[in-house]
């Protein structure tokens, strides 16, 4: 839409970058969370302990999802900023 709309290669570039950047932290997050979620019932119920994560589960997390889902997205986004307007549109 915002190729349909004049937008810049550089501003297409940057908007869909920081998109999937901030996809892929909050995915990084919600696998974080699943993570520390079943290992703490694991801990407990099974070892007969209690698991205290550290903060490093979160940022690593974070910082691996945004890079990832990031770096995928910079990959898709190739295909778009080469194709003219109208054939985005037509598909």
């Amino acid at each position: 839409m915002l190729r349909a709309l004049g937008s810049s290669t550089r501003r297409l570039w940057l908007v869909q970058f920081c998109e999937y950047t901030l996809l892929g932290g909050i995915a990084g997050l919600l696998a974080a969370g699943c993570s520390v979620l079943s290992a703490s019932i694991l801990a407990s119920e099974v070892f007969g302990f209690v698991l205290t994560p550290g903060w490093s589960v979160w940022v690593f997390g974070f910082a691996g999802g945004a890079v990832g889902i990031g770096t995928v997205g910079a990959l898709v986004i190739v295909g778009v900023v080469r194709r003219a307007p109208l054939r985005s549109l037509a598909r």
